[in-house]
């Protein structure tokens, strides 16, 4: 922890989660492990020491210093936008290389709901700082790294709300969406209809020309406080426990629920 606390230079910053996305991409280019221990140590570092309750980031470029677990929220110069997008980001490649952990879906949603939505006013302007103390910053349209990032982020949004499989497909996220994908060697569709986070309810359809042998998986999250049943056509199918992907293969057919 204390390599983030001492950043190169005169502060710590959020943007030394830039390190960790390199390492993740070192490792995509090499598959090297070393690199993948790094990226996963800084995570467990982070998430430890550096996050908010809510998902703001806790270690900004001012105000500090930053000590690990000092989560200070009265000086006005916390939960740095562009920190969440790193963050975001991080954890997206890490979904890619374990899709059966759930934890790097629920960082991702946890930051979208808590940070990047509400970074933005109603006009679309956005919040350098998402302050968890005092009056909110106000929202500007100055081209500062925090609005930058943030506009590139929303526009990969649905990048993250599916992740594609060999025999199948994750459902990482819900928002009403559809995704078109290859399995099997024809073009299959789920689509997903929802007013989550408004309403706990999901319903996905599924589209294909004929039947399709997949594997669809169903994210369960971690902050549910029961078990959550899955229907497939209306019959219960499954009961997912919190913190983990319901796996749901058989054979598919059009409009299959």
């Amino acid at each position: 922890p204390l390599s983030f606390t001492f950043y190169p230079g005169n502060r710590p910053h959020c943007y030394d989660l830039l390190g960790l996305e390199a390492f993740a991409d070192e490792y995509t280019a090499t598959g090297e492990k070393k690199y993948l221990d790094a990226v996963i140590g800084g995570w467990e570092i982070y998430k430890s020491n550096f996050k908010h309750t809510g998902g703001a980031t806790a270690i900004c470029e001012e105000g500090g210093p930053y000590p690990p677990k000092s989560s200070y929220i009265t000086t006005g110069h916390n939960g740095e936008t562009s920190g969440s997008v790193f963050w975001i980001d991080i954890n997206r490649k890490l979904m890619q290389f374990f899709p059966e952990m759930e934890a790097y879906a629920g960082e991702i949603e946890e930051s979208i709901y808590n940070v990047i939505m509400a970074a933005q006013d109603q006009h679309g302007n956005v919040r350098y700082h998402n302050r968890l103390h005092g009056i909110k910053d106000k929202a500007t349209c100055q081209n500062t790294c925090c609005e930058v990032t943030l506009t590139s982020l929303v526009a990969r949004l649905p990048e993250m709300i599916y992740t594609i499989a060999t025999d199948g497909l994750y459902v990482n996220l819900f928002s009403s969406s559809e995704i078109t994908f290859l399995q099997n060697g024809q073009n299959a569709s789920l689509s997903c209809m929802t007013d989550f986070p408004f309403d706990p309810n999901v319903l996905l359809t599924l589209g294909m020309k004929s039947e399709i042998s997949m594997n669809i998986r169903i994210r369960v999250p971690a902050w549910v406080k029961d078990n959550v049943l899955i229907r497939v056509n209306e019959r219960i199918f499954a009961s997912g426990t919190p913190g983990s992907y319901v796996p749901i293969e058989r054979i598919w057919k059009e409009g299959d629920t």
